[in-house]
């Protein structure tokens, strides 16, 4: 496995500016809030990141505790970031990832990481049956698509894998392998290989002001002497730990706050606040899109060779690292919000790797994306697709390919990370914030053996590979690259230059009191 021959420098904030996404079209009321004029001195749990990670675990915390005295700081408006910037999928890869599970885990634990993703569809479901969201969330059906002999075969492959091992858990999966039956059922224009199954769609956007707002309303409703406080454009730039105290302080635009325990829940910006995960969780540019479905593909004609209307969500899959993602507005069927576009910029890391720049478009994107529908799917009406907006999200890849979750290993207690969902977010988040919950409700685990730590993850259903150990933390390999299809690493700074103290440039890092 290739590794770096040194870290990467820690990334800058958030650009004050952005270019903005379809989610971000129905602004919540709670775009601005700032539930207090002055922020808190003091609070029991602060959490930085207010998109779909932030908003689950506050909300399951206060489920759990509502005298909990929680502070919620974003540095932009609420919900700014990835969670309003990506393709609105509850989708993960069912399959292609077992065989490489597999070598690395054993069949068993291949198995359970897969089934864990693919759990967070009937997460949400019941979520929202118990506390109903407005957040245009539906259940419909996913056609992968593989679009060469050489992704159709490593597909295939590893479908096989996982269907052989764990027969009874791959019935709920149909192989399409006649590219006559995949285009037909799909609409999808030279496919080889493919396969369907459910999952769903969602505004993320509103789901996660959705569960802000309740938020709000719990601490109210119970009022047992907690709160729940958001302070928006109020970005954090250092987390300082003071030992006297045995309390974080975390120092923002407006003025300080000290708590307890810190959650750092900012994914793709996870080493501005925390340096030494430089080389953990690594800010990668992705892009994604809106079109207007023209009127004869909304309204649906007789046509036998399209699934019409065009409800149902897509993955194009072109090679290792490359591959587009779909998913149709239910609501009428007259939006599709299309992401991926790698082929037009992969090839060069500079583009897009530990880049945070979500203000500009990602080079070719919006070519690729105007070509896209009339390319790949047929009889598709007009020549080029109809294009709303276009933006660019910054996603959080995790060296190892997977998330990292819990107390961070080398720092003083208190310091909590829920990081590096690799872009599968909306598969891998809702169980993470269970478990890290579940882990942070148990007050005696703040300074509890990590045996005991991990103990009390992995009995809330967290993936063992989840769990922040110090071995993760310690581990020098980076596969982020590999994993996208590169054999190179990106050239690096000079390894002699500091890549910390640099304040002026957005990098800091953390200090421990004596």
């Amino acid at each position: 496995m290739p590794s770096y021959p040194h870290d990467l420098p820690p990334c800058p904030p958030p650009t004050e500016s952005y270019l903005p996404s379809f989610w971000l079209s129905e602004p919540s009321h709670l775009e601005n809030e700032r539930s207090t004029a002055a922020l808190p001195d003091t609070s029991d749990i602060v959490i930085v990141g207010s998109g779909i990670t932030g908003s689950l675990l506050a909300y399951q915390l206060l489920q759990g505790d509502p005298g909990l005295k929680i502070t919620m700081l974003e540095a932009r408006e609420v919900c700014s970031g990835a969670t309003a910037r990506n393709g609105g999928q509850c989708k993960t890869d069912p399959y292609i990832v077992y065989r490489a599970h597999k070598a690395l885990y054993g069949p068993e634990l291949a198995n359970e990481l897969i089934k864990f993703e693919t759990s967070h569809l009937d997460r949400f479901a019941a979520l929202l049956a118990k506390d109903p969201i407005e957040c245009s969330f539906h259940v419909t059906t996913a056609f992968d698509v593989c679009m060469n002999a050489a992704m159709a075969e490593k597909a295939k492959a590893s479908y096989d894998a996982r269907k052989t091992d764990w027969p009874e858990d791959m019935k709920k999966y149909r192989e399409l392998d006649d590219s006559e039956e995949l285009e037909r059922l799909s609409g999808v224009k030279g496919g080889l290989w493919g396969c369907m199954y459910r999952v769903g769609s969602i505004w993320p956007y509103k789901l996660a002001t959705g569960l802000l707002k309740r938020c709000f309303e719990i601490a109210t409703d119970r009022a047992k002497g907690g709160w729940f406080n958001l302070q928006t454009r109020t970005p954090a730039s250092t987390i300082t730990y003071s030992a006297d105290i045995g309390k974080w302080t975390i120092e923002t635009s407006r003025g300080n706050i000290v708590a307890p325990r810190v959650v750092v829940a900012t994914n793709g910006y996870t080493s501005h606040l925390i340096p030494d995960m430089s080389n953990k969780v690594v800010p990668i540019r992705g892009t994604a899109s809106s079109l207007h479905v023209p009127k004869a593909q909304a309204a649906g004609t007789p046509s036998n060779k399209i699934f019409r209307p065009l409800f149902t969500s897509y993955a194009l899959k072109f090679g290792s690292g490359m591959g587009d993602y779909m998913i149709s507005r239910q609501e009428g069927g007259k939006e599709v919000v299309l992401g991926g576009a790698k082929q037009g910029y992969i090839k060069d890391p500079k583009n897009w790797y530990g880049k945070v720049d979500d203000s500009e478009y990602l080079p070719g994107a919006v070519d690729y994306f105007t070509e896209y529908m009339p390319k790949h799917f047929v009889n598709w009406p007009d020549p080029t697709s109809n294009i709303d907006k276009v933006w660019t999200g910054i996603l959080g890849y995790s060296s190892d390919l997977l998330p990292y979750v819990g107390q961070h290993p080398s720092q003083p207690p208190g310091l909590y990370v829920i990081a590096g969902f690799h872009g599968h977010g909306m598969s891998r988040i809702f169980g993470s914030t269970t478990a890290l919950a579940a882990l942070m409700l148990e007050t005696a685990s703040l300074t509890a053996s990590p045996e005991l730590q991990t103990n009390i993850l992995l009995s809330a259903g967290l993936p063992k590979p989840y769990v922040f150990t110090k071995k993760r933390m310690e581990s020098k390999e980076n596969i982020i690259l590999e994993s996208m299809g590169h054999t190179s690493q990106p050239k690096q700074a000079d390894p002699e230059e500091p890549l910390v103290d640099k304040i002026g440039e957005g990098m800091t890092k953390i200090v421990v009191a004596s």
